[in-house]
């Protein structure tokens, strides 16, 4: 019995010091952060963005970019892969792209990128720009003699897209080598495009 004793002791001993080691054993399988940071663009918080795409070039992958009810006279450009545009809510919260310069939201070269709850309207093109300009959203991969350039995996969910003058979700893979994949489209409302 007494053995018993001893060799418990020396078990509970064991398990204590095997899991103080293990505890001070950092296993590095994903060396990026956990949590997703947060940005937000109108309201009156402090250190709040007052345009869409200040917040979105400040933006990490893995952020988020809220956006508050008002109306946004800009045209958006990610080039980022792995960020959330969110609007507070689709009726109320409106990127105008009637600036001239381009496309509501311009999603270029970039993979799993999520926008939802816009109203995204009046996208027009630029004087002498390039073309295709005017979508309302423009989902392009373009090589440029890069290999294997992609916007894949992106979505779209519950947006309004109207009254832009060419079309209103353009998806475009220009190159032998550029990939648009396994985009989603869901619950959104496009009408009075111009094409």
């Amino acid at each position: 019995r007494n053995m018993k004793n001893k060799a418990l002791i020396v078990g509970i001993v064991l398990l204590f010091i095997g899991a103080s080691v293990v505890s001070g054993v950092q296993i590095k399988s994903n060396p990026e952060p956990l949590h997703r940071g947060w940005l937000y663009v109108g309201g009156s918080g402090p250190g709040n963005y007052t345009t869409i795409q200040s917040a979105v070039d400040a933006a990490n992958p893995g952020d988020t970019v809220y956006v508050y009810n008002g109306i946004y006279y800009e045209n958006v450009l990610i080039e980022k892969d792995d960020i959330r545009l969110i609007g507070e809510d689709k009726y109320n919260t409106i990127i105008n792209g009637s600036t001239g310069d381009g496309n509501g939201i311009f999603i270029y070269n970039c993979d799993y990128v999520n926008v939802s709850h816009f109203t995204i309207r009046n996208a027009q093109p630029s004087a002498g720009g390039p073309s295709p300009q005017g979508n309302g959203v423009y989902i392009l991969a373009y090589s440029m003699g890069e290999r294997g350039e992609t916007a894949n995996t992106n979505t779209l969910f519950d947006c309004i897209i109207c009254n832009n003058s060419n079309v209103g979700v353009y998806l475009h893979a220009y190159d032998i080598d550029a990939f648009a994949n396994n985009n989603l489209i869901l619950d959104c409302e496009i009408s009075n495009n111009g094409l």
